[in-house]
């Protein structure tokens, strides 16, 4: 049986997302942040552990791609323990643009001394910190965005289509009980008078012949 609610019902749908597209909108965020806390709860476990020194840079390597120049210092550097090591910084960054031979101050896992960190603010949470408010950002702003579009979905077209459709569905029903009901017969015509029913004349009585005595 067709649907008569069809078309109503392709209307209120009408400029809303796909489901597939809102499960995107709503990840990209959330991956975001899931990668922003990951950061930083693994460089809280790296700092448990980690020592410092006071290092001297040996060598620059310089990385070129579509995003432009990133700089990966070598440093070589004297543990606590007496051992000198020398190590790469775990991340690349425009700012490591060291010149040969600067101090720069690291820090070091024992049991990894080929990965150093620089022992600076944006070096340890930079990455982390900007995950995170990004991901807070985009949620916050979509949050705001979806209560938005349901109030003013619920003020201008709820209002509307729900009238539309409530007088659609009386139409149909009006037209449906009319089509289904009994043929009555036409009403009596109305008289001279304008009445509506006309009385039929009386036959005349058939005359009758008295005698007289």
């Amino acid at each position: 049986m067709r649907d008569k609610f069809a078309p109503m019902k392709m209307q209120q749908r009408a400029g809303m997302f796909p489901r597939w597209a809102w499960w995107v909108i709503w990840a990209l965020p959330v991956l975001f942040l899931v990668i922003g806390v990951g950061i930083l709860v693994e460089t809280a476990f790296f700092l448990t552990e980690a020592e410092s020194a006071r290092g001297e840079v040996v060598d620059v390597h310089v990385n070129r791609d579509s995003d432009g120049v990133s700089y990966v210092p070598v440093i070589r550097y004297r543990g606590t323990d007496g051992i000198v090591a020398e190590g790469v910084t775990h991340i690349g960054s425009s700012e490591y643009d060291y010149r040969i031979g600067a101090p720069v101050d690291i820090l070091y896992a024992p049991d990894d001394r080929g990965v150093v960190r620089i022992n600076s603010f944006f070096s340890l949470y930079g990455m982390g910190l900007i995950f995170t408010f990004v991901s807070v950002v985009f949620l916050t702003l979509l949050t705001f965005a979806l209560r938005f579009m349901s109030r003013a979905s619920d003020r201008f077209g709820g209002s509307f289509l729900a009238r539309q459709e409530a007088e659609a569905r009386r139409r149909w029903a009006r037209e449906g009980a009319e089509a289904s009901a009994p043929a009555t017969p036409d009403p009596a015509p109305a008289d001279r008078y304008g009445y509506g029913h006309r009385h039929e004349p009386k036959p005349k009585p058939e005359p009758t012949v008295r005698r007289n005595r």
